[in-house]
Order: C-alpha cells, then structure tokens, then sequence
C-alpha cells in the first residue's frame, strides 16, 4: 500500500524511514514516501505538502493514504494558525499526525525513563532527550534513529502516543 508522508523537517523524514524500514523486516504490506517539507509555520507546511504532492509523479492518486507530520505547539498564540493548518490538510485529505510540542517530545514517549514526561517547551524536550539520549541532534537520519530505537520503544510509543497509534493501525501496522 503506498503511503505518502509529509515530513515536518529532517528529524521526522529520518523517522519516518526508519518506520519504512521496520515495515519492511516486518513484511508489512506498505511503502512509505516520506517527503522533507523543510520546517515553517503549519499552515506553511501543509500548503508545501500539498504542491509537493501534485508534483510528483502520478500526484495524489498514486497514495492509498497521505498524512502530514505537524509539532502541535500552542505557545504564541499559535491555535489560530494550527487550526488553519488541519482545515487545509482536511481539504486536501490529509491526515495529520501531531506531535504535541515538538519531535524531541514526541520522542521521549519511547523511552521507559521520560515516557510520562511532559515539558512544557521545546528546550524542556530538548533537555529532558538528551537525558536518555545523549546522541541525540536534529536531523538525524533512519540509520540513527535504528542504533537507538527497537521495537519494544516503538510499542512503548505506541501506548503514549494515541496519534501514532492511529496512524500505524491505519497504514496496516497491527
């Protein structure tokens, strides 16, 4: 089943593949194109989403199922903005999986020790995954994100993180 993923920035396209190569070992049915939207505001990310998409070769029709991967940071005044976001991800049927602040948040739900963890800033999240993850920088690639995780943090995950969840169990990952 093909999969078209729109990847916020760097540090989820790097994710994303590593999920693709997962998927892969596994023999799960499916193959993700993860696409590096190159960060911004999120209504900006969804519009580039959407180019990106028509762009490619076949466009939208060649996807079973196309998501978009969003930090759901409320600081600044930003509801107004993530709101527009999810209308237009809507309107052009993507799903968006968000991750509440920011990547580095949404990371420490796969680790037993920052699992319940909630910093309330990105700098908090930052902060709090080096703590179980030294190594860790922005940016990394699917090699680097397979050195740390292992399935057993990607179910941990799984339980934390209900959007992940969601978006795994709609791609066939069961």
């Amino acid at each position: 089943m093909p999969i078209f993923v729109a990847c916020e920035g760097k540090s989820e396209l790097g994710y994303v593949r590593w999920l693709n190569r997962l998927a892969d070992a596994w023999g799960i049915p499916v193959a993700i194109t993860a696409r590096n939207m190159k960060g911004g505001a999120a209504k900006a990310i969804v519009e580039k989403a959407t180019k990106n998409l028509r762009s490619s070769a076949g466009g939208a029709k060649v996807f079973h199922r196309k998501y978009v991967i969003l930090d759901y940071d409320l600081s600044a005044n930003a509801q107004s903005e993530l709101d527009q976001a999810a209308r237009i991800a809507e309107k052009n049927l993507f799903s968006v999986v968000w991750q509440r602040i920011c990547h580095e948040c949404f990371l420490l739900k796969h680790f037993s020790q920052t699992e319940r963890l909630n910093p309330s800033t990105a700098d908090g999240c930052s902060r709090a995954l080096l703590g179980v993850w030294p190594e860790y920088c922005k940016g990394m690639d699917a090699t680097d994100y397979e050195r740390q995780l292992s399935t057993d943090k990607l179910a941990r995950a799984r339980g934390n993180l209900p959007e992940l969840d969601a978006f795994l169990n709609d791609i066939g990952w069961n």
